[in-house]
């Protein structure tokens, strides 16, 4: 039950990081600019090195 309650715990801590995150305005988690083959590249950087 200990296990139990130290990750209930530990989950509600990370969802309300999250949700702070969000109410405070912050950009979200977002995944790599690793596109899947025959799709374009939307990532844009200082030194974009993009295929074109």
């Amino acid at each position: 039950m200990k296990v139990f309650v130290i990750t209930l715990i530990l989950f509600i801590l990370a969802f309300a990081g999250l949700a702070a995150g969000l109410l405070l305005k912050r950009q979200g988690i977002k995944g790599g600019c690793s596109p899947a083959p025959g799709s374009k590249c939307q990532c844009k950087s200082e030194g974009d090195h993009s295929k074109s």
